[in-house]
């Protein structure tokens, strides 16, 4: 077996609906390399590759750092490795809405 993939996460898209507490969530994420689709991936898949220690994931925006997984109320997401940097952290990241609009662009 060769060495598990590590993907940079390139941008985010956002659930269509926000939740109870009015925030949306990342459904989607960018990665690079690309696959089939673009690079574009459920949160969920990554996730679940990343927990199961199939694969690797990071953010390079003003430094490399790493994507985690936090586990919520049965339900997994991801997040960056805390390092005192907001600027780093997924929502920094180039935004789209589930139609595929741009939101932001860093």
């Amino acid at each position: 077996m060769g060495p598990k993939p590590n993907y940079q996460i390139i941008a985010i898209q956002l659930s269509a609906t926000a939740n109870s507490r009015g925030y949306k969530h990342i459904e989607y994420v960018q990665i690079t390399p690309f696959n089939q689709n673009n690079g574009w991936v459920a949160r969920q898949a990554l996730a679940e590759a990343i927990d199961a220690e199939k694969a690797t994931a990071y953010v390079n925006h003003s430094g490399i750092v790493a994507v985690g997984v936090e586990h919520l109320n049965g339900v997994k997401y991801l997040r960056t490795i805390p390092d005192g940097t907001v600027e780093d952290n997924l929502l920094h990241l180039p935004t789209y809405n589930a139609a595929g609009q741009l939101l932001t662009k860093i």
